[in-house]
């Protein structure tokens, strides 16, 4: 009975994949760049491989680049969320940096969101950054 369960959440697990794959290249030979970017994002949250999660994030960063201008800065966003997420901090600052670049002027949610994922990163990169910073006054402040 395991064995059929396991058959089987593996043929889902595939036609998952396929459809994503499918789906992907269809939109690719549109043009629909945005669209075939959602898939991507799609195929990355099903459970996959590491090197298939490498291979979905550099399909990410080559469509991010034909992405129209309009949908950059939200498109950028999301995939430096999925570079956080794979412990890509770096890349993922990077990846903001620009976002904020093409952000429209008018988007300040965007704008709130891409500003509070930096700062996530940044205490990321530094978690003692905030505990080192306390004045010495704090630790002065004991008199006997």
């Amino acid at each position: 009975m395991n064995d059929l369960k396991r058959i089987t959440s593996l043929s889902v697990k595939f036609d998952k994949k396929r459809f994503y794959k499918q789906h992907i290249a269809v939109a690719m030979e549109n043009n629909l760049f945005e669209c075939a970017f959602e898939l991507n994002l799609g195929l990355l949250e099903l459970k996959i491989s590491k090197k298939g999660k490498e291979e979905a994030i550099c399909e990410l960063k080559d469509i991010v680049r034909k992405v129209p201008q309009d949908q950059l800065a939200r498109c950028l966003y999301r995939l430096a969320i999925c570079l956080s997420r794979q412990d890509k901090l770096g890349e993922a600052q990077k990846l903001l940096k620009e976002a904020l670049e093409a952000l429209d002027r008018d988007d300040e949610h965007l704008r709130e969101k891409i500003e509070n994922e930096l700062y996530e990163i940044e205490r990321k990169k530094h978690p003692l950054r905030g505990i080192c910073n306390k004045s010495n006054e704090d630790d002065l402040s004991l008199e006997f």
